[in-house]
């Protein structure tokens, strides 16, 4: 059984700040798919790389039990077939790609294969100098997938100590479409809840502070600093 305790989840930049939807399980199956992938590898050039994961693997990194583990593992496998990622440019250009081009099940053997398409691998395993990195043990905690992607997003800026996000930005990296259209709604039911829970089970802290024009909120401030070590819950 592959050993996740020490992997790390590397991304560019821009795929960190694209716009996409997915629920928690098929979330933490690409992350702990991701941390498996070499990203100095190139293998974008090669057009395919493969993940694998096991239901043990799985149960023991999300505490899983092992009747729950494979069946989650391959219902998040099938959800992730059908998702993209849209990646955009300035205000009149962009791209949709798929995370997946296949991906492979065996219920004997309590495993599940993921191969990355060609695009999506550009911008993991052709990695410079802009692209973000954190533990997967880190995250591994979290139960929400908001809570995920603001940690990514904070974890982006952990050098500096602090993000700049306009609320229009965020909605659009969380591809929250019209929900929580009112500052309280957004305020109380994703940020709030997210900053906590990144704070209470994660290897970081992650506060915030509101930015007004006027009388409107329009942006957020993240104040991020990391934890001297990562207490398991």
């Amino acid at each position: 059984m592959y050993d996740l305790k020490d992997n790390r989840v590397t991304q560019d930049n821009v795929l960190v700040s694209a716009s996409y939807r997915m629920g928690l399980n098929e979330k933490r199956l690409l992350i702990a798919c991701i941390s498996k992938l070499d990203p100095e590898s190139k293998a974008w050039k090669a057009g395919r790389a493969e993940a694998e994961m096991i239901a043990t693997e799985w149960g023991e990194l999300y505490g899983i039990g092992p009747k729950s583990a494979y069946r989650e593992m391959r219902e998040a496998a099938k959800g992730l077939f059908e998702r993209s990622v849209r990646i955009y440019g300035d205000s009149k250009k962009g791209k949709e790609i798929r995370w997946l081009s296949a991906w492979e099940w065996s219920q004997n053997e309590g495993r599940v294969v993921l191969t990355f398409s060609g695009p999506v691998l550009y911008y993991l395993t052709g990695m410079l100098d802009q692209f973000t990195s954190y533990d997967l043990l880190g995250v591994s905690g979290l139960k929400s997938i908001h809570s995920i992607r603001l940690y990514e997003l904070a974890s982006q800026f952990k050098g500096t100590g602090w993000r700049h996000i306009e609320l229009d930005e965020l909605r659009k990296m969380l591809s929250l479409g019209d929900a929580y259209q009112t500052w309280d709604n957004l305020k109380r039911k994703v940020i709030d809840r997210a900053t906590k829970e990144i704070t209470a089970k994660s290897d970081l802290d992650v506060s915030y502070e509101i930015v007004k024009r006027g009388r409107p909120v329009v942006a957020i401030k993240l104040h991020v600093s990391e934890k001297q070590q990562l207490e398991l819950l």
